[in-house]
């Protein structure tokens, strides 16, 4: 009776253990499936994340495009402003040749006026008086002198 008492005893702890090892893998199962919740549910995060920032990727590179083309037009203006600007400099610089020689031709009519007997078809709003000599303004500039000032002549 003592081997069937031990053996009883012994079915006994057998039934025991193996019921704390089962509650045991119970909660370690109930502690990994916690895990995976949690784990799948940051995963969801991720996935809408990453959804939302390739939406903005898609948004963004519209954008750089639309840049792209403002730029390039942008661009474009500036060549064609700087290019009015010279006609516009130039425009002005031909505005100023024009106003000399109107107002060159203003002078010489009232010279001619003044002074009926005398000719004054050689006068050039461009030539200046140099040694005596009607001369371009050029080259004068390039011998390094300047103009002839027929008043210093009577006031020597």
């Amino acid at each position: 009776m003592q081997v069937y008492v031990a053996r009883l005893f012994c079915l006994s702890r057998y039934d025991e253990l193996k019921a704390w090892d089962e509650g045991v893998s119970m909660q370690k199962t109930l502690e990994l499936e916690k895990k995976l919740k949690v784990a799948s549910e940051q995963l969801a995060v991720r996935e809408k994340e990453m959804l939302e920032l390739k939406t903005d990727v898609e948004g963004l590179k519209g954008k750089l495009q639309k840049l792209d083309k403002e730029k390039t037009d942008l661009e474009a203006r500036v060549v064609e402003l700087a290019v009015e600007k010279k006609e516009a400099k130039t425009s002005k610089e031909n505005h100023g040749y024009a106003m000399l020689e109107i107002g060159f031709e203003r002078a010489r009519n009232q010279a001619e006026f003044f002074y009926p007997d005398l000719k004054f078809d050689n006068m050039d709003p461009i030539k200046v008086v140099h040694n005596g000599a009607l001369v371009d303004d050029d080259k004068v500039d390039e011998e390094g002198g300047g103009d002839h000032d027929p008043h210093d002549d009577a006031a020597a």
